[in-house]
């Protein structure tokens, strides 16, 4: 089972990546792809953002299957702990004002004072 998980994020990220190339102007595999009138010519042709939109989304469920199964670490693990420290650090920052309680008597141009008591 970890076999076909791996190989579903490999081809997952693969597409993505080919529909970034073809974003970009590649031209390998196109006409394989896009459905064409009997003269050769393509029915319509998809625009960059329309393309790298579709790369998005396949890199993002391959990114979803990587998670899922294991492979890599939880996407809200690295969220909350950078929104823990974005959090401490607005309450050192502005501790003069507001967040963690500080010492009335602490000198000016003192950076952080917590009070122990």
């Amino acid at each position: 089972m970890t076999i076909l998980l791996a190989l579903s994020v490999v081809l997952l990220l693969g597409i993505a990546g080919v529909h970034v190339y073809w974003a970009f102007g590649g031209a390998w595999g196109a006409q394989a792809v896009l459905p064409s009138r009997p003269n050769e010519q393509p029915v319509f042709q998809p625009g960059i953002a329309v393309t790298l939109l579709v790369a998005l989304l396949l890199f993002g469920a391959g990114l979803l299957l990587a998670v899922q199964g294991g492979f890599l670490p939880s996407i809200p693990a690295y969220r909350d702990r950078a929104a823990r420290l974005l959090g401490m650090r607005r309450g050192v920052r502005s501790a003069q004002h507001r967040g963690f309680p500080i010492c009335r008597n602490v000198q000016a141009g003192a950076r952080l004072a917590l009070c122990t008591a």
